[in-house]
């Protein structure tokens, strides 16, 4: 009789303990609380946050090219990211001017990192305190997303 109870408390433990290991990996959560896409970013068809827009608007102050062109790219790089890297060295041997500007959102780069992001030559927002990170939802990169001019997502991969 005592046998069997301790087999049972054992077994009960052992389902709550793979309950929680399933929680804590996402598949037991709500749909509502799951993570969303692996690379995340702004929502498809939607106007992208306005801490995004008005970093965009700041930095088109002070670039020409991209106060004349309204669509723009946007590239969500970070360190240590492989295709962050490529997508970088590819970027700094285009020839320049490109049509359609591409603006680099990085956070928090190293001083190796920020060196290789000036040798592309291309405008750059670091996102300090990460700010625009969160509340575009970045969880992967690289993440590429383009702008229409009125600042409407029309094009996201990641």
């Amino acid at each position: 009789m005592i046998n069997e109870l301790a087999q049972w408390l054992v077994l009960a433990a052992l389902v709550f303990l793979l309950l929680g290991v399933l929680r804590q990996m996402g598949l037991m959560l709500p749909p509502d609380e799951r993570a969303p896409s692996a690379s995340g970013g702004p929502e498809l068809g939607k106007r992208a946050p306005s801490v995004l827009l008005e970093a965009l608007k700041d930095l088109s102050n002070r670039d020409r090219n991209l106060r004349e062109n309204g669509s723009r790219t946007i590239a969500f790089v970070t360190e240590r990211c492989t295709g962050c890297s490529a997508l970088l060295a590819s970027l700094a041997q285009k020839e320049k001017p490109v049509q359609e500007p591409i603006v680099l959102v990085a956070r928090r780069p190293s001083s190796a990192f920020r060196q290789a992001i000036e040798q592309t030559g291309l405008p750059v927002i670091f996102d300090v305190d990460g700010d625009i990170w969160q509340t575009c939802q970045v969880f992967a990169t690289p993440l590429v997303v383009r702008l229409d001019s009125t600042g409407r997502v029309v094009a996201k991969e990641g």
